[in-house]
């Protein structure tokens, strides 16, 4: 994790992921599935001992490298790198508004916890 963060506007940019959206600028061009639509339930960051921040993200299903894309964009938008706007508007799924440069969150680190079929999780 980079050492300028400010832990306040990661937090607050957090929800703007939150429900369904075309998550198709947030993925790695990979096998594409039939749909990138996605719903996120939640999403969750939380500090920790040590310095450590962990992200949660919960939802319906991820696309190829999403979960890295998505905590990338966090990052950069917790170091002031990325606009709001901009994110806002990937979000809507317009390949006009494709991102030039995806910064992908390393994969060290990253862990699946656990998959719920047939049920919603609790928020």
């Amino acid at each position: 994790m980079p050492n300028f963060l400010d832990f306040r506007v990661l937090c607050s940019n957090a929800t703007l992921f939150e429900g369904r959206h075309n998550f198709i600028s947030f993925s790695v061009n990979g096998r594409r599935p039939h749909s990138t639509l996605r719903t996120l339930h939640a999403v969750r960051i939380s500090r920790h001992s040590g310095g450590e921040v962990r992200l949660t993200f919960e939802g319906d299903g991820f696309l190829y490298k999403m979960v890295r894309v998505l905590a990338g964009t966090l990052i950069r938008l917790g170091q002031r790198r990325e606009d709001i706007g901009q994110v806002a508007r990937l979000l809507l799924g317009s390949s006009a508004e494709r991102r030039k440069s995806l910064y992908i969150a390393p994969a060290q680190g990253l862990y699946l916890v656990r998959v719920l079929y047939g049920r919603k999780p609790k928020s």
